[in-house]
């Protein structure tokens, strides 16, 4: 086996706990499960009690490591099963340089089934970022240069919520953070 060959395929499924829940405090009568999911009255989606991700780790034979992540709004068990039992077969014995053709294969075992978006999708997102991370790190460049160029130096950025209970917290963390340079809020 080719020493760039992907010989190990990783999911750490990841769950950060919230201060304060994402849309703010708990409406009277909610209860989270005991997994920490509950569902808002009104919005009938489910939201959790943490931040979750899940973390994809490949590993070349020569030990050459390729990180990837994607966000796990609720289950990243979910994601990291997809991984590890359907993703990873696929992908050991790979060569990390053939990211495309690897991205393609991943999207096309599940074309049959209607899969454009979910789980699946979140999984493979993970996975072909890992691909990309790795690639970089075995040609020893930055992956900007690999994509074709570095175009700036920075990239702005916007925050997502803020998680304060009470309308002047979150004034006071929105001017907190306008005051760390961030210039665009996303508030629900």
């Amino acid at each position: 086996m080719p020493s760039d060959s992907i010989v190990r395929v990783d999911a750490f499924p990841l769950a950060l706990p919230r201060e304060v829940p994402y849309l703010g405090p708990l409406e009277p009568g909610v209860q989270p499960n005991s997994h920490g999911y509950f569902i808002r009255p009104g919005n009938r989606s489910i939201y959790s009690l943490h931040d979750h991700c899940t973390l994809v780790r490949l590993e070349t034979a020569d030990g050459a490591v390729g990180w990837g992540e994607c966000v796990a709004v609720v289950a990243p068990e979910a994601t990291a099963a997809i991984i590890r039992d359907l993703l990873a077969p696929q992908i050991l014995g790979r060569d990390p340089h053939e990211a495309v053709a690897i991205y393609e294969d991943l999207y096309d075992a599940m074309r049959v089934r209607g899969f454009f978006g979910g789980f699946y999708v979140d999984a493979i997102a993970a996975v072909d970022i890992a691909l990309w991370d790795l690639r970089g790190k075995l040609l020893g460049i930055p992956l900007s240069r690999l994509l074709g160029a570095r175009r700036r130096d920075q990239l702005p950025a916007y925050a997502s919520g803020l998680p304060r209970s009470t309308l002047p917290e979150r004034a006071e963390l929105a001017a907190e953070m306008a005051a760390r340079g961030v210039r665009a809020i996303k508030f629900a």
